[in-house]
């Protein structure tokens, strides 16, 4: 196997996307234990890797604000580094190029739309399996072995304190995360409402969780409910959410970013899956998960869900009842 000295990891996608790609950091210094190994990333993921043992360093490259100011800013920058080996798991033009304008001699990606011409070596895509096994077989023209898919995340003392601060004594609680950017991934307000009278009338403990644009639609869900369960939407960091999740029996999502979280800190998930369907690669994948889902002849209606159904009914959400959830909740965890 030939060896490298100066190994750039290159990913300045999204919070989940980053968390996915966690494992490829662990084979890669698993593979190079002796190499300097960076891993370039966005100011809004950074919390993720900031902490991460297996990373020599980690760099920002801010693509959101001045994008190119920063991005001649940060060329001479990793040229003065001089990495003989950049892999990325992103397919964006920007990064690419960045990768390319930074003088490393091979660039490992997938062979996929237009970025391909940048790379020295391309990777074909795998159509199947979770996505962390897709991105780890970007190491398949270095290594033939199978790897460990298993997602990390490296809180803190400071985190797990923060998560503290919302837990009842000697209590789990259910987490239920409502939100997505994508209006069609999200199960009814008035489902995870009756879900939540339902799981607080059987002694469940009840935590809402996500960012603060979530806020309100929580607020909404715990007043049809009409029980008490505290609401930390906008409350935490990232990496406090992770914290709070980690010491939790279950979590309830949409297909969205908290699931990876969950995965990450291997508490189990239920996630409703609507427009979206496992066979992209984005389930939760541990032993106690479950996806929530109803098999229809419109689905998948695409890669990330939109702001409302092709065909006006919404049938993969409004098929998935709160009732039957709850039964499946009620039969594996106890209060």
């Amino acid at each position: 196997m030939k060896e490298y000295k100066r190994i750039l990891i290159a990913h300045t996608a999204f919070l989940g996307d980053i968390i996915l790609a966690t494992p490829l950091i662990r084979e890669t210094r698993k593979l190079f234990p002796k190499a300097k190994i960076d891993f370039l990333t966005t100011p809004r993921t950074y919390e993720l890797v900031k902490n991460n043992p297996h990373l020599d360093e980690v760099i920002l490259f801010d693509k959101y604000h001045q994008k190119l100011y920063n991005f001649l800013k940060m060329v001479p920058r990793l040229i003065s580094k001089k990495y003989d080996l950049a892999i990325t798991p992103h397919s964006h033009l920007t990064t690419n190029f960045l990768l390319l304008f930074s003088n490393i001699p091979e660039r490992i990606g997938f062979d996929r739309y237009h970025s391909r011409v940048l790379l020295t070596t391309k990777v074909k895509y795998p159509s199947e399996g979770h996505v962390t096994d897709r991105i780890l077989h970007l190491l398949s023209p270095i290594c033939s072995d199978k790897l460990d898919n298993r997602t990390e995340l490296f809180l803190t003392k400071a985190d797990y304190e923060a998560a503290e601060n919302f837990l009842e004594k000697d209590k789990k609680p259910v987490l239920i995360a409502p939100g997505s950017v994508w209006a069609t991934k999200r199960w009814k307000k008035e489902y995870f409402g009756i879900l939540t009278r339902y799981l607080a009338e059987a002694g469940f403990s009840l935590i809402f969780i996500g960012s603060r644009a979530d806020r309100f639609l929580a607020t909404q869900i715990i007043e049809i409910s009409g029980v008490n369960a505290y609401n930390s939407c906008g409350e935490l960091k990232i990496t406090e959410s992770a914290a709070l999740i980690s010491r939790s029996k279950l979590l309830i999502s949409n297909d969205s970013g908290p699931l990876h979280l969950a995965n990450a800190v291997n508490t189990p998930v239920y996630a409703f899956f609507g427009p979206t369907v496992e066979s992209f690669g984005y389930y939760p994948n541990r032993e106690n998960d479950q996806v929530l889902e109803m098999e229809l002849a419109c689905r998948p209606c695409g890669m990330h869900g939109s702001r409302q159904c092709p065909l006006q009914h919404h049938n993969c959400m409004e098929l998935i009842k709160p009732e039957a959830v709850f039964e499946t909740i009620r039969q594996n965890f106890q209060p």
